[in-house]
């Protein structure tokens, strides 16, 4: 008789085990199981999207406008990356184009020009994406200056040369 109540034990707590298995609560022993998807019950979700990076232009200065009876021309520098590198130089009429710059628009009113840089329009003025130039500075000499004097030519009267 012990061994009919050991089995109907052993039948009831596995009963139980299987009726705890279908439950999907925080206490369930199989969750984990569940989560981790061990048996690919559940599909995967799609990865997420990923943003390329924004392409990196490469850097155009406005050198200035000419104007050549009706026909106005816009000049343009490529700054290079490295001290290496060669500065590219583009000298475009409206509508024209060359390697990765397009010239679309010229105002010389507003000292600007619409461009297509590698694809992407932009506007650049000569104030904000033209070459800065310094301002001139006078030349100083330090300490006192000395007269030069030629001992070929003589003095004239009244002059001393200091001696040193």
């Amino acid at each position: 008789m012990n061994v009919r109540l050991l089995l109907a034990f052993m039948a009831c707590m596995a009963t139980r085990d299987v009726l705890a298995a279908e439950e999907f609560g925080p206490g369930n022993p199989y969750e984990a199981i569940l989560q981790r998807n061990a048996f690919g019950l559940v599909p995967r979700p799609a990865p997420p999207e990923v943003q390329p990076p924004p392409p990196v232009l490469p850097e155009i200065k406005i050198c200035g406008f000419v104007v050549t009876g009706n026909h106005v021309r816009a000049l343009f520098a490529s700054v290079p990356k490295t001290a290496k590198e060669a500065g590219v130089y583009y000298d475009l009429s409206e509508g024209q184009s060359d390697g990765i710059l397009r010239l679309q628009k010229i105002n010389l009113d507003e000292q600007e020009a619409e461009v297509v840089n590698s694809g992407v329009p932009m506007r650049l003025t000569m104030r904000e994406n033209g070459f800065k130039v310094a301002p001139p500075s006078l030349a100083t000499v330090p300490g006192p200056v000395k007269p030069v004097v030629s001992p070929a030519l003589p003095l004239p009267p009244g002059l001393a040369v200091p001696h040193g």
